[in-house]
């Protein structure tokens, strides 16, 4: 069972005798880049922290999924990273098993990365709940083949947002989760084309002769920054391309692609949502 934690940026998987806390962006170290903009703020690693032991403890977790970014720096590891993310990590690790899923911000994590810590590949890694697979990835990189047969599939990456405006002029951005659907012909060519096998003119039977294997419809989960103090896309006020390799395929489908907001408010289909912002 995968459930949507209300008024959190993060979701849980259950199945039998495993509990995966799962979440994406929190981008520790990121007020190195505010305080070279003049602005000062206080580390919020430890914030970031007590969130998801408390999280954690509530919901009884027995595995925590960070699903990319768990730094700010992409290449570099800043001297605040350093500091703070090794123990950060040790401190997840007393609560359970701890997998990371790099993202395109964890250049050189496994120097931070305390022992006990799993480091899996970027391109993500297929959990179960009882009765289906789930990939969970970070959305920078394809994923590996067998991804595209799951139930599911939980990206991190974009930071979806949605901005509100009122005729006075005030604004407002929430953080949102999207929820959409790919085209399996569409998918199965745009990954075919990545690994450089000719469709043969049918990119479903193609992949399936090579991978042995179908393409799915799966849901795909889109999270949204864990760290609430970071920026996103606002996704109805066209905010550029969505991020990542499967979305820049153009297979799925994002104006009918629905939003919800943290405590669960369903907001729409997104090309409803842009069409009446305006």
């Amino acid at each position: 069972m995968l459930r949507l934690i209300p008024d959190e940026a993060a979701l849980l998987i259950r199945s039998p005798g495993a509990r995966v806390l799962v979440v994406a962006d929190l981008h520790l170290g990121f007020e190195r880049e505010l305080l070279a903009s003049g602005i000062r703020l206080p580390s919020q690693t430890g914030r970031v922290l007590g969130r998801i032991e408390e999280l954690a403890a509530r919901y009884k977790s027995t595995r925590i999924v960070l699903l990319g970014d768990v730094k700010h720096t992409t290449v570099e590891i800043a001297p605040q990273e350093y500091r703070e993310i090794p123990d950060f990590l040790k401190a997840l690790r007393a609560l359970g098993e701890v997998t990371i899923v790099p993202g395109n911000h964890d250049g050189d994590i496994m120097e931070l990365v305390p022992r006990g810590v799993e480091v899996a590949p970027a391109r993500g890694i297929l959990v179960e709940d009882g009765r289906r697979k789930i990939a969970l990835l970070h959305g920078h990189a394809w994923p590996e083949a067998p991804a595209l047969a799951a139930d599911a599939l939980v990206f991190g990456h974009t930071h979806p947002t949605v901005e509100f405006r009122e005729p006075s002029g005030l604004r407002m951005v929430e953080p949102a989760w999207v929820f959409a659907r790919w085209e399996r012909r569409k998918i199965a060519a745009a990954y075919l084309r990545f690994r450089g096998i000719d469709d043969e003119g049918d990119p479903l039977v193609a992949f399936q002769r090579a991978y042995g294997q179908g393409v799915k419809s799966p849901r795909i989960i889109i999270m949204p920054a864990f760290n609430r103090l970071l920026g996103g896309m606002a996704m109805n006020a066209g905010e550029g391309a969505m991020l990542g390799p499967i979305f820049s395929s153009g297979a799925v489908d994002m104006e009918r692609a629905e939003l919800y907001l943290l405590d669960g408010t369903y907001l729409g289909p997104l090309g409803k949502l842009k069409a009446a912002r305006g």
